[in-house]
């Protein structure tokens, strides 16, 4: 039998393509303080259970209660609009998710958000006409879950870092002085997932057929390697800088952003002036560069200090503010209570 080891204290986790991130805390609720923070690779599976067990102080055959964002291959966070009288209707919104997303309903867990505020969608809440449609593949989840069991993690709360990711930002942005639309993007193996936000919620969702992997051909003919396996292995090395290659690569992504960037900008009056690339290792981080120079838009700059003020998250003695980056913020926003204030009528 094995145990479930809480100690009061926090275990905040994140785990996507790259890396496993982790945060010990001082507590699960806000007000809290990071007392530790560390990147761990994915490629050992063997000693990463020890390592995670060594860093969140638990024994062997115990578990560590964490709270997890996670990025399910088939996961999906797609903007719609619906009529809130008809949502409550089930096979309205069953019709409408079924044509929308393409997808079996009976293969997936699926929830809905308010797009403006990431509030829960449905029962007494009601349905917003603009609502986020969140979740993942069932047999995905399974997997993740057993994966964390057996890394020594026990999940009470197991969220989309998507959504996550999401509600950070836009939380960045209401604390951004005249803070622009900002494009969002999740460069994945296989997909690019594109958002636009703004201070008031999401605006934009699309899926990109365009990830990583389609790059690799592209190096393999422009640097003359003898098979695509080499050019994945220099590609994930961080032994060559792909800076001046960078443009051709994201050729075809791009030319997909100006397409998504040029609709919004027509639609709203609203010009994208900001870019951020979600949970890209640092041996990855020209692309967020190349991407931005070839759109003409700034990076995000993010003021951790004053985000982690707003938060009611400050650090502990051992962690130095500038140990975290742009990496860190889909974790960090797990920490964060987005809840919308309600006003209280007397």
């Amino acid at each position: 039998m094995r145990m479930i080891s809480s100690k009061g204290k926090g275990i905040f986790l994140e785990v996507n393509e790259h890396s496993l991130l982790v945060a010990r805390t001082s507590s699960f609720n806000t007000p809290l303080t990071i007392e530790s923070v560390r990147e761990f690779s994915l490629e050992d599976r063997e000693t990463l259970a020890d390592e995670f067990r060594q860093f969140t102080g638990t024994r062997q055959g115990s578990f560590a209660v964490a709270r997890c964002g996670v990025f399910p291959a088939g996961r999906v966070v797609s903007r719609t609009s619906l009529d809130p009288k008809k949502a409550r209707d089930g096979s309205y919104l069953q019709d409408l998710l079924a044509s929308q997303l393409k997808i079996d309903l009976k293969e997936f867990l699926l929830y809905l958000l308010g797009a403006s505020d990431g509030s829960d969608a449905g029962g007494e809440a009601g349905f917003p006409k603009e609502a986020l449609i969140c979740g993942a593949p069932q047999t995905e989840i399974q997997s993740i879950q057993d994966s964390l069991l057996e890394m020594g993690a026990f999940p009470d709360r197991l969220e989309l870092g998507t959504v996550a990711s999401l509600g950070g930002i836009i939380e960045c942005l209401k604390n951004q002085e005249g803070s622009l639309p900002t494009l969002v993007l999740e460069i994945g193996a296989e997909m690019t997932n594109v958002f636009v936000v703004n201070k008031d919620g999401v605006d934009i969702s699309r899926p990109v057929a365009y990830g990583t992997s389609s790059m690799v051909p592209v190096i393999q003919k422009e640097l003359g390697l003898k098979d695509e396996e080499s050019a994945r292995r220099l590609f994930y090395s961080n032994s060559f800088d792909f800076t001046g290659l960078g443009p051709q690569l994201v050729k075809k992504l791009v030319r997909e952003l100006q397409a998504s960037v040029g609709f919004y900008e027509v639609q709203t009056g609203q010009t994208i002036g900001q870019l951020y690339c979600s949970h890209l290792p640092s041996k990855l981080s020209w692309l967020q560069k190349t991407v931005s120079d070839m759109l003409a838009v700034k990076v995000l700059a993010i003021d951790f200090q004053a985000w982690l003020g707003d938060l009611g998250i400050t650090l502990g003695s051992t962690v130095e503010e500038n140990s975290l980056d742009e990496t860190w913020l889909g974790l960090i926003s797990l920490m964060g209570d987005f809840t919308p204030e309600v006003d209280e009528k007397n």
